[in-house]
């Protein structure tokens, strides 16, 4: 058996899953403030009369990485960057404290300039004076030879709560992103440690002594105690496990839509003859554009507990999220509409027809007449949005998990509906975005089942330069030595193997056959008249997919 769990920023979703199907739901609203119990409480219900024993793992997803950079809680990072040649970057946020380092690896890996360590002191002189506690450290072409990145890191060792070092976090060559991509690793790492503890502790507290994963962007699984060190991959961990969640309920080769609707946001992601889409160059959130690989999710700040207000002669829904007046809060929400309309079972008739009254009373009108306002304008705007995004991902490549689809445009006749709310949204959901709307039979509880029947994944980035004799492997830093016979197939096998030994740590059960070469590029080097060796690259990834043992119909 295993367990799902779906953190979210209104409620946590738990199933408990056997070999012969869903065994048992929960659905309860999270409180921050006694998190850890909430958890506990949790976990405990769905797991009823089961001996912890029987758990084979307890995959989970979570928020907390996301709001803590959307809503301004990640802390201030110091940024070593080591630029080389042209100009310094402007770095986009004031929570990036930078020191530019001189020195410059170049684009084959070549030390161009040594690096001076003395101004690293400075660097770490400075970080100290102005009380930081994470740093994040960036060479331009770090990717093609860590040395000077790994020199700065042992300067800084032992001075900091926690170093995000760039080249780790993805073998691209992108330098605005991986800056990026190392300041959020290091900024959310506090956040997400107390997390994370809070979780290993809550399962401590239930006997549970089996491994524990949680999804990342990409919409597979890494280790729990491992992603403490890179939890900048589990941004997005919610909305990819609402999309893996539509995979588990989804058979067809069609386009479609996918809606997660959950009491805060409503996420939006999009399949492509079946599959769903993918970010190739990096995710975004809060106007930074990562490194990290990810499912392609757009959310909106529009849920069912979203704080309905009027702003002149309009109506507004969120961005932010307040308790509905049905279930004791002090302010109308779409949840209370849905009330009054006898959409939901849940609540307080009495107490919703009070909320919106007020409302309908400023617009000159009923309170069933206001819900139904509500709704309409809940659902307009979500489909307006769908629209939008759609034109966003036809107006460039579109990518799935699996390839690139040369030439294709989404054309979705289908939308499938998931979260708490979905049900009571689905005939207006239906008529605004003019196609069939389809409620899973689990939809209330969608992501935690898309959390549990997730994957390990996992990538790797080669290099390969015959020329001067060197291989590396971007991500883990290792630059060996290499005969100058060493061919196209030597790196395949030797990229596949390396990255089955790095899955394995992850939790990785499967074998060869499971990797795949994703990317693949030769060049020749060529000096006068002559071929004077080989460039390789190449990126091994295990795909993101769902425990097949699992699955039942």
């Amino acid at each position: 058996m295993i367990i799902g769990l779906d953190v979210g920023g209104t409620n946590i979703d738990v199933v408990l899953i056997g070999k012969k199907g869903i065994m048992h739901t929960v659905k309860k609203p999270v409180d921050y403030d006694c998190f850890l119990q909430c958890v506990i409480s949790s976990i405990e219900e769905v797991s009823r009369d089961i001996n912890p024993r029987q758990i084979k793992k307890i995959d989970l997803s979570t928020t907390v990485s996301t709001n803590t950079i959307v809503e301004n809680r990640n802390s201030r990072v110091g940024l070593m960057i080591e630029h080389g040649p042209g100009l310094k970057l402007e770095l986009p946020d004031p929570k990036m404290l930078a020191f530019f380092v001189p020195g410059y690896i170049d684009h084959r890996g070549r030390e161009a300039h040594p690096l001076n360590l003395k101004e690293v002191d400075k660097g770490k002189a400075l970080f100290l004076k102005e009380n930081i506690k994470y740093v994040g450290i960036v060479g331009k072409f770090s990717v093609r030879n860590p040395q000077h990145e790994m020199a700065m890191s042992k300067a800084l060792t032992d001075s900091f709560e926690h170093i995000s070092l760039g080249y780790t976090l993805s073998g691209e060559l992108n330098f605005p992103r991986r800056i990026n991509t190392a300041f959020l690793n290091s900024s959310i790492y506090r956040e997400y440690r107390n997390f994370a503890e809070s979780v290993e502790k809550a399962l401590q507290h239930l006997d549970f002594k089996c491994p524990v994963f949680v999804l990342k962007a990409d919409g597979g699984s890494v280790n729990l105690n491992r992603s403490v060190d890179v939890p900048v991959e589990t941004i997005l961990s919610g909305p990819a496990a609402s999309i893996m969640g539509g995979t588990a309920f989804i058979d067809t080769q069609e386009d479609i839509v996918v809606l997660d609707i959950g009491g805060t946001t409503t996420d939006i992601s999009f399949f492509a003859d079946g599959i769903p889409l993918y970010e190739p160059r990096g995710v975004e959130i809060n106007g930074f554009k990562t490194l990290v690989k990810g499912l392609y999710t757009r959310s909106i700040g529009i849920g069912g507990d979203s704080h309905i207000k009027l702003e002149g002669n309009s109506l507004k829904i969120g961005p932010v999220r307040r308790k509905p007046a049905a279930f004791g809060g002090q302010h109308p929400t779409p949840t209370d509409a849905m009330k009054v309309l006898g959409l939901i079972e849940e609540g307080s008739h009495q107490k919703a027809v009070k909320a919106l009254k007020p409302l309908a009373q400023s617009m000159n009108t009923g309170v069933k007449d206001m819900a139904e306002l509500v709704i309409r304008q809940m659902c307009k705007k979500i489909s307006e949005k769908v629209n939008s995004y759609l034109d966003q991902v036809n107006s460039r490549p579109v990518y799935t998990i699996h390839e690139l689809l040369h030439g294709k445009k989404l054309r979705p006749q289908k939308a499938v509906l998931m979260g708490g709310p979905a049900g009571a949204l689905k005939d207006v959901l239906s008529r605004e975005l003019g196609m069939e709307c389809i409620l899973p039979k689990l939809y209330r509880v969608a992501n935690s089942l898309g959390a549990a029947l997730s994957r390990t994944t996992a990538e790797l980035t080669m290099v390969v330069d015959t020329a001067q004799g060197y291989m590396l492997i971007g991500e883990e830093g290792r630059r060996k030595r290499i005969p100058s016979n060493f061919t196209l197939e030597d790196a395949r096998k030797l990229i596949l193997h390396k990255l089955l030994h790095k899955a394995k740590k992850y939790g990785f059960k499967g074998s060869l056959e499971d990797l795949h070469i994703v990317e693949q590029e030769i060049f020749n080097i060529v000096r006068g008249f002559y071929t004077t060796g080989t460039l390789i690259k190449l990126k091994a990834r295990i795909k993101p997919g769902l425990e097949e043992e699992y699955i039942n119909d």
